[in-house]
């Protein structure tokens, strides 16, 4: 594997955390964010901020970042989750916007457009493909454990209780379900993933810059989940790894990359709505045939 591939596959490991938590509060609960992308950078500055200036160990700053960016989402949900459809996709998108100008403008805190340079937590004299090595084991391990995490919450009672909000919020408030509490719960979990997911980007990159995390890098998260799938853990990694993995294979069509990018998401959403995910589904479910028991009665006239 070269070292642009194993860096390139890290990424994708680093998006797939970040597209599962997506998958909580977009598949499970129905809400419509678009401010993933805010709270990976809420994650990767926290990272960059507590170990830097804090000099706080880097796991230690990564659990760290993700909590701060799980505290503000509940913070932020608790009003803006009342809101439904395009109000609230408006809402999480002026959210993100005020994040970006924050991180833009307070050069105090955090440097302003230069950004911040993250030291490698291990390997610091080693050359960069041993380092993404080492890396890729911890985030593919990260991975995994996220994806366990996100299928055991949705089987669940509170993950009934997020596909009862989705599927009716008023029948879900008549049967006892606190929707309110319920939706920020729900966005919370999907902003710890999101810091969780910027931290190792921080580490994996060692920097951190307001223009990495912009409105454009949700809309790529989003598009990632609902290329895969919405519904399901595997359609969220699925997405991840394709539109990861989608500049590398598509580099030959040069400047109508973004043409047939738009194309794809077009054919997905029509024709494929429930993702990659609903689609291998559809094909099991075609492919199995029944099992008919043929109980002969011999020598009966």
């Amino acid at each position: 594997m070269s070292p642009y591939t194993l860096h390139l596959l890290n990424l994708v490991a680093v998006y797939a955390i970040a597209v599962i938590g997506l998958h909580i509060i977009v598949g499970l609960c129905g809400q419509f964010s678009l401010a993933q992308g805010a709270f990976f950078g809420i994650g990767a500055y926290g990272l960059a901020l507590l170990e830097t200036r804090a000099h706080w160990p880097a796991a230690v700053a990564v659990l760290g970042g993700a909590l701060l960016a799980a505290g503000l989402g509940a913070l932020v949900g608790i009003p803006i989750l009342r809101l439904r459809g395009h109000y609230l996709a408006m809402a999480t998108i002026g959210f993100g916007e005020i994040l970006y100008l924050t991180l833009l403008n307070w050069t105090a805190l955090t440097n302003g457009p230069d950004g911040v340079r993250i030291t490698r937590p291990f390997l610091a004299g080693a050359g960069s493909l041993v380092y993404d090595r080492a890396f890729f084991a911890v985030a593919a391990t990260l991975v995994v454990a996220t994806a366990l995490a996100a299928a055991l919450l949705g089987r669940s009672a509170f993950g009934r209780q997020l596909r009862a909000v989705r599927d009716n919020e008023l029948a879900a408030s008549t049967s006892g379900i606190a929707v309110t509490h319920v939706k920020v719960a729900a966005f919370a979990a999907a902003a710890f993933f999101a810091g969780l997911a910027g931290g190792l980007y921080g580490l994996l990159e060692t920097y951190v810059s307001p223009d990495t995390f912009t409105f454009d890098f949700s809309i790529v998260l989003l598009t990632m989940l609902l290329i895969g799938g919405r519904y399901s853990v595997g359609g969220a990694i699925a997405g991840a790894v394709v539109l990861g993995f989608l500049p590398e294979w598509l580099r030959f069509l040069k400047d109508y990359y973004m043409l047939f990018f738009g194309a794809l998401v077009v054919v997905s959403v029509t024709w494929m709505p429930s993702g990659i995910a609903g689609l291998v589904g559809k094909s099991k479910i075609k492919n199995q045939k029944p099992k008919i028991k043929n109980e002969g009665h011999e020598g009966v006239a």
